[in-house]
Parts: structure tokens; C-alpha cells; sequence
């Protein structure tokens, strides 16, 4: 198997090359599977961060959510500013096509 460097390790680590098979599927390696505690059956969240594709079990994101929300304490209400963010723009687009219905109502005769 290939080897190449962990960034900032020093140590050598297997590279891993995944076949793409039927419908899609990608075999999580056993060593991996092992290691993060995947088990038959889990499910895995994934997302597309700077171009890399990344794979992360639940208790991973509970982490990584945790750590963000300790170092901007502030993102624990950024579900409620993105909702009232997307309530904003709701009533905008509701104003914007009221006023356009109008123009057009009045354009019209109506």
C-alpha cells in the first residue's frame, strides 16, 4: 500500500484510494471502521468543505459543533439569526410581489 505523510506528524500513514462501485457505494476500510467506531447500519453525516468531500459520524459533528460554539460563543444562536434572516427575506419577497400584482393590476385595469 502507498504511503504518505500526515501533515505536521512526521509519521507515514496508508493512502487510501476508494472504488466508486454499484449505485454509488463507497466500502468504509476496516482499519477506519475500527478506529471511529462505524458500525453496520450507522449513519455517517458528509459535506463538501474547500473542495475536499468529508465524512464524519454523529458523535465527530457533536465535536466539532462543540469546539466551534466554545470558540465563537456567539454561533449558538446562529440557527435563530439564520431563521430570522430567512424570515426577513419572506416578508421582502411578499412585499416585492404584492407591489409587482399591483403594477400589474393597475397596468391592466383591475
Amino acid at each position: 500500500m502507498e504511503q504518505h505523510p500526515k501533515p505536521g506528524s512526521g509519521k507515514q500513514r496508508p493512502k487510501l484510494t476508494a472504488v466508486v462501485g454499484q449505485k454509488y457505494r463507497i466500502v468504509v476500510p476496516q482499519h477506519i471502521r475500527e478506529e471511529l467506531g462505524i458500525k453496520e447500519g450507522d449513519t455517517l453525516l458528509s459535506f463538501v468543505e474547500d473542495g475536499r468531500w468529508i465524512i464524519m459520524t454523529k458523535a465527530q459533528a457533536r465535536k466539532r459543533m462543540e469546539k466551534a460554539i466554545q470558540e465563537h460563543p456567539e454561533a449558538a444562536n446562529m440557527v435563530e439569526l439564520l431563521y430570522q434572516d430567512r424570515r426577513e427575506d419572506f416578508k421582502k419577497e411578499e412585499r416585492e410581489e404584492a407591489e409587482a400584482l399591483e403594477r400589474y393590476r393597475e397596468s391592466h385595469g383591475g
